[in-house]
């Protein structure tokens, strides 16, 4: 279709070009303020919400005491952070007369930043090759003899998960001041660490504990057999 203008209308159309030019320059521009706008206020946001998570994760730490609450973690002397991944405070109290053997809390516990030293001890001690991470199981209990014999105990003999782990009482990884022997009338704390050579403990529901026999410290008789107490978590 032709179209015929006068002079008129092309400067008319000259001066609506123009307006739209401008228009368009205007409006480019205040997309580029929102936009500049929206990137500040998105890196504002991360930037919060990284501290925030910074903050969430400090306020978790224990620099004294112990580790009570999941999410909770703390440093050693030598780096390693120690964070509590489950825990439960049975209480229980395993009847291996004349030993009263007192279960007080089972803890799983993730181990990072693992020193070159641990790890060429894990290596020694278990033939495993770790890199940054341990996790472990700790297991704080009391010992009382109630006899008048000096009688010997040596806690925990085996411990089995239902992940299809089975762990030896004998590789206990914490310095144990449990005398094993133990005299009449006596009542003792221990704490016992053991390492549990999976990625995660998600997957871990259950822990069997079989406790060692008890036998009279002279004669050598056994005086209670081994028992087996299951916890869950």
């Amino acid at each position: 279709m032709k179209k015929v203008f006068t002079q008129m209308s092309i400067a008319l159309l000259a001066v609506g070009v123009l307006s739209a030019c401008g228009s368009t320059e205007d409006s480019s521009g205040s997309e580029k303020n929102v936009k500049e706008n929206q990137s500040t206020t998105e890196k504002t946001s991360t930037a919060s919400q990284n501290k925030s998570e910074e903050n969430k994760s400090e306020s978790k730490e224990v620099k004294n005491g112990p580790l009570t609450e999941v999410g909770q973690w703390t440093k050693e002397d030598n780096g390693t952070k120690v964070t509590l991944v489950k825990i439960i405070n049975p209480k229980k109290v395993i009847n291996l007369d004349p030993i009263k053997f007192k279960i007080e809390t089972i803890k799983l516990l993730e181990r990072t930043n693992i020193t070159d030293d641990e790890k060429e001890s894990i290596k020694t001690l278990f033939n495993k090759d770790i890199t940054d991470k341990l996790n472990t199981i700790q297991i704080s209990y009391t010992t009382e003899n109630k006899s008048d014999k000096d009688v010997s105990f040596f806690t925990i003999d085996k411990i089995t998960t239902n992940t299809k782990q089975q762990i030896d009482g004998s590789l206990n990884l914490a310095d144990n001041s449990d005398p094993q022997q133990y005299m009449g009338k006596v009542v003792s704390d221990g704490t016992l660490l053991f390492p549990y050579f999976a990625d995660s403990f998600d997957a871990v529901t259950e822990l069997n504990v079989l406790t060692s026999d008890v036998y009279d410290t002279n004669s050598g008789s056994d005086l209670h057999v081994p028992l087996k107490v299951k916890f869950e978590f």
